[in-house]
């Protein structure tokens, strides 16, 4: 192997080193600890997103056959402060998974995103919201309609905003694909 030239901040470094290290854990077959801000700089150095390719302990329904044992562990930190570990699995330790829509970071379309979440039950049609939403304020009272009317009327606002910036933003993207794509041809 010839060696380069090239120079790493500190920060790249660190991605570098912690990539290394779970490279060594597969090749030991050992389980490798690293940081969240280790896997944080993994991701933004080299763009590769352990949280998204990896399935938490909790969401894993069965492992494929000797392949249980924890490959990668990743300590963070709840809101309060303390400190915990979360325990991560790869796709080839997984055999099924409690929630059938995880993708271990491949791209879905929205349309196949919201169909797997209507089959699952995780996304509900607005007739279910509304039902539900009435019977909570049965259930609770209504001295509070005028404040969190408010509310919602703010985040209506705020949502319609986000929705008019994306639409923008997928119509330049689109846009610049198709001169793109005339560019080729």
């Amino acid at each position: 192997m010839k060696k380069t030239d090239i120079s790493y901040t500190k920060t790249q470094q660190l991605a570098l080193k912690s990539l290394s290290s779970l490279a060594m854990g597969f090749d030991n077959k050992s389980s490798v600890q690293l940081t969240q801000t280790e896997v944080t700089e993994i991701k933004n150095t080299l763009g590769i997103d352990l949280e998204k390719i990896t399935v938490p302990e909790k969401i894993v329904k069965r492992f494929v056959r000797g392949k249980s044992s924890t490959m990668l562990k990743i300590s963070k930190w709840y809101k309060g402060g303390v400190p915990y570990t979360e325990n991560r699995y790869f796709e080839f330790q997984i055999a099924e998974v409690k929630h059938d829509h995880f993708d271990f970071g491949k791209i879905k379309t929205w349309d196949e995103i919201l169909r797997e979440g209507f089959k699952s039950g995780e996304v509900k049609s607005k007739n279910q919201l509304y039902i539900e939403s009435k019977e909570n304020w049965i259930k609770c009272g209504f001295n509070k309609l005028k404040p969190v009317k408010v509310h919602y009327e703010q985040m209506l606002v705020t949502a319609t905003r986000a929705v008019r910036k994306a639409e923008i933003e997928l119509e330049v993207i689109n846009d610049i694909q198709a001169e793109f794509d005339n560019q080729l041809f």
